[in-house]
């Protein structure tokens, strides 16, 4: 009879490891498809920056570059509007009315839509006139493209926030074929320029999104028991005007250097520059797939367990950035040169020394977002936009009279040491922010959430 006990207690542990080998089993494939889907994603887009750089002149290259990372920082200002606030409070505040809520964020794309291709219209046709021919078709590619690709990234995004990674692997694999045949039959044309590429994107973009959209099924109806415009719009502007702002500030860095070496030296060295950080592009778009199930996933790990043990899991989710990182780069480096002259027809070498300059930033960049992540779950986007306050004013102080004053290689070391900047006082806020919560639990009722700023 006295093994009875011991015999249940061992049942009882078998059955544990069980389920935790199943969890972490569905968790590995969710990242499978994650991984899959950005990595769809991510390559079509750099593929088609490769074969832009192969087949178009230097200055219309340089004009493509300049365009995206004006198009990066308006997807910012919605990310941080829409998206980043939607995988927060889609599994936690609205997780009883998911279709009602997705069905209020759809319309507010609309309006954003609306808005960013009024604005980005009338700046294409200025700088067309009067700044530069290759810039202003450019621009207007990208007006066109914007809303369409940030309805696809809504529309994935809302897939993550249901924990459905495959679901937006299909959207992925639908967008990948219809923007590469796209620019096939636009070489093939001899059409291949920056405004025909933004086209093709936005029109792919869009016909992936509305399957997406079909299958998420929003419900676009008023409903009395469901959140309201106006709650949504208003719990998104609390959240979002600090993360806007962290948002810009994280632009900064890898893309402030794209007018300044325009300015300073010239459309056809901002595309050299672009052919250098397109390497970094593969990581970077790993990085940002897991990050869309690690936020929601720490969101309510924070909510289960309490934010004084998610010291430990920013510092594990920085690490496994950084050594993913590490692989990838050192891979780089390794073959260089071979891989530069495949990339771009024997184009562009000058770039070669650089690439481990670039690794480094990214690496740390890969450590950085542990910190990040775990702030934001904490619903404290002030304090990520510290972080990245601290990086952009390393990236602009040290950038402006380096690229100036070296070119492409002054702009390699601003982002070296803006990372820097980032990772030290990233770590450094986080161990505040816990420390708040510490010290609430301990004169207060305990705390499962740090309310936002």
């Amino acid at each position: 009879m006295s093994d009875v006990p011991f015999l249940s207690a061992l049942q009882n542990l078998k059955n544990e490891v069980a389920s935790r080998s199943c969890g972490w089993g569905r968790w590995l494939i969710k990242g499978m498809y994650a991984v899959l889907d950005q990595g769809l994603i991510s390559g079509s887009n750099f593929l088609l920056g490769i074969l832009l750089a192969r087949w178009t002149g230097a200055e219309q290259y340089g004009a493509y570059a300049l365009a995206f990372a004006i198009f990066i920082l308006v997807s910012i200002v919605y990310q941080a509007l829409v998206l980043e606030p939607m995988t927060v409070f889609g599994p936690s505040v609205y997780h009883t009315a998911p279709k009602q809520y997705l069905g209020i964020l759809v319309q507010l794309q609309m309006v954003l839509g609306a808005a960013m291709f009024g604005v980005g219209a009338l700046g294409g046709g200025y700088f067309h006139a009067r700044v530069s021919a290759e810039l202003g078709p450019a621009l207007m590619g990208a007006t066109i493209a914007a809303p369409c690709v940030l309805l696809f990234w809504f529309a994935r995004r809302a897939c993550y926030v249901e924990l459905s990674p495959s679901r937006a692997l299909g959207g992925a694999m639908l967008y990948m074929p219809l923007l590469l045949s796209s620019i096939w039959v636009l070489r093939r044309l001899k059409l291949l320029s920056p405004f025909f590429a933004f086209a093709a994107m936005g029109v792919s973009a869009l016909l992936a999104s509305a399957e997406l959209l079909w299958r998420l099924n929003p419900r676009l109806g008023r409903d009395p028991q469901g959140p309201c415009l106006r709650e949504v719009s208003r719990r998104h502007w609390n959240y979002g005007r600090w993360a806007l702002a962290g948002a810009v500030f994280l632009w900064v860095p890898w893309n402030i250097c794209y007018p300044l070496v325009t300015k300073f030296w010239g459309l056809a060295e901002t595309g050299t520059l672009r052919a250098l950080l397109n390497l970094a592009l593969p990581i970077t778009q790993a990085h940002s797939a897991l990050t869309l199930l690690f936020l929601p996933y720490t969101a309510r790990l924070g909510q289960q367990e309490g934010w004084r043990a998610m010291k430990w899991q920013a510092m594990r989710i920085g690490g496994v950035y950084a050594a993913g990182a590490g692989v990838y780069w050192l891979f780089v480096c390794m073959f260089g040169g071979p891989l530069v002259h495949f990339l771009y027809a024997g184009r562009y070498t000058e770039i070669i020394p650089l690439l481990p300059w670039v690794a480094v930033s990214s690496i740390i960049g890969g450590a950085l977002l542990g910190p990040t992540i775990v702030i934001r779950a904490m619903q404290s986007p002030a304090s990520v936009c510290w972080i990245y306050l601290c990086s952009s004013a390393v990236a602009a102080g040290v950038g402006a009279p380096a690229i100036w004053a070296w070119g492409m290689r002054g702009a390699v070391v601003a982002l070296v040491l803006s990372s820097l900047a980032a990772l030290v006082s990233g770590y450094v806020i986080l161990r505040t922010r816990v420390g708040t919560v510490q010290s609430r639990a301990t004169f207060e009722e305990p705390v499962v959430a740090v309310l936002p700023h």
